[in-house]
């Protein structure tokens, strides 16, 4: 006979909750009810116009650098096939080229310019692959 499967998440006792917060230290306490709450923790970067600036400069640099070497890449192979970052920026560049959308990136990997610009690929290397 088939046991049934429950797919509901698993439940835990107020007691468990309680017994684990008791267990971390004040400042890990702190960071993790930021986290949950969605407020800045006191380890992200102070976010300076300059500092936004000079990375949006330099992720739009890379970006560059990056597409100028895959359609060469693509000339000498001669395959016509971009990738889906070269694909979705000559489709609809007034969303892909926005301050907000790189904004996103840049905050995600900490304003490190390589992270972001790898990630901005994945993302639509995977909106791609999900939705064509």
């Amino acid at each position: 006979m088939a046991t049934a499967i429950s797919f509901t998440a698993p439940r835990t006792e107020l007691k468990t909750i309680e017994a684990e917060k008791a267990a971390l230290s004040v400042d890990r306490l702190d960071l993790v009810t930021s986290e949950v709450h969605g407020k800045p923790s006191p380890l992200m970067l102070e976010e300076t116009d300059e500092l936004i600036q000079s990375s949006l400069v330099a992720l739009e640099k890379e970006l560059d650098v990056r597409q100028r070497k895959r359609s060469d890449e693509s000339e000498e192979s001669n395959d016509d096939d971009s990738s889906p970052y070269g694909r979705a920026v000559r489709l609809c560049p007034e969303y892909v080229k926005t301050r907000v959308f790189r904004l996103k990136f840049l905050r995600a990997e900490k304003f490190d310019v390589q992270k972001a610009a790898d990630r901005i690929e994945k993302h639509w290397e995977t909106r791609l692959r999900l939705f064509g």
